[in-house]
């Protein structure tokens, strides 16, 4: 096969799984976002209530323990 054919080809492959590997990383961004602003409003909702400042923070503190329990970093008490 020529040399150029394959540079070509490569490029070419190269370039498909690089766009690909973007839109992942895009709609991953995207759809944590989505997340983290739903899990928010259910804490605000059905929790916090913003009324009950010192329940709510017992609840939320469990809920962290609980989440990063099973998801890892990412959901302890600041970051929810």
């Amino acid at each position: 096969m020529p040399k150029n054919l394959t540079t070509n080809l490569f490029r070419d492959i190269s370039q498909l799984i690089d766009s690909t590997k973007n839109h992942i990383a895009h709609y991953a961004n995207t759809s944590l976002i989505i997340l983290n602003w739903q899990i928010g409003q259910r804490i605000n909702q059905d929790i916090l209530k913003e009324t009950r400042a010192e329940y709510g923070e017992q609840v939320v503190s469990q809920l962290a323990k609980q989440l990063k329990e099973q998801y890892g970093i990412g959901f302890d008490r600041p970051n929810l």
